[in-house]
């Protein structure tokens, strides 16, 4: 005798595919979370080493009386180094040559125990929390003559924003953390907003 009886359909139920929905939302916010997290540790960590910066620079005028890089007894206390003019301008910008006292300030820091290093690597640029490379030069930046910390390295703009409000006043434009250039494709210059990745600096004095 035939029977028409259809084998019956397996499927997933309502609520197995509700549980299958919450236990994806779940694992993607904890991704979500633990992202949002490293973020902020990168920023913390950055703030903090700009500070330990800021502190072996200070450090270093204090015991010698003259600023890293600038000094012109520096060569007399470390024999693989050259001397600084001693004119209080850390000159040399991007730190392109050993002779610059950009990159002999850094090397000084070293030398002198104010911050983690060797200080016989010739041209040396540290890197920073954010995966930038670093280095002390006197500059302007937006009408601020100074020393500033150099990030050579591109950064994310909301990181940038995020950053900025920690350690300063939050624009791009001003203050003692800046957009490394005036030009408004980086920073719009009506807001403060930062608007594209890019280097920054950070003012030390």
């Amino acid at each position: 005798m035939k029977t028409n009886l259809k084998p019956k359909q397996k499927g997933f139920t309502l609520v197995e595919i509700a549980i299958v929905l919450v236990i994806i939302g779940l694992l993607l916010g904890g991704v979500l979370k633990g992202q949002e997290l490293i973020r902020s540790a990168k920023i913390k960590g950055e703030a903090s080493q700009i500070d330990g910066y800021k502190a072996g620079y200070f450090g270093y005028i204090d015991r010698y009386g003259y600023k890293p890089g600038d000094d012109p007894t520096q060569a007399t206390r470390w024999t693989d180094m050259t001397n600084g003019g001693g004119n209080g301008d850390i000159n040399g910008g991007t730190c392109s040559s050993d002779t610059d006292e950009s990159c002999l300030a850094m090397r000084a820091l070293y030398h002198s125990g104010f911050i983690k290093g060797d200080g016989t690597v010739k041209q040396p640029k540290p890197l920073d929390k954010l995966g930038g490379k670093v280095h002390l030069f006197t500059g302007t930046y937006y009408g601020q003559r100074g020393v500033w910390l150099y990030h050579e390295g591109y950064v994310d703009k909301d990181i940038l924003t995020e950053l900025d409000k920690k350690i300063d006043d939050g624009k791009c434009n001003s203050g003692a953390m800046t957009s490394w250039t005036t030009n408004n494709a980086y920073c719009d210059q009506t807001t403060g907003a930062y608007k594209r990745n890019g280097y920054f600096v950070t003012k030390i004095d």
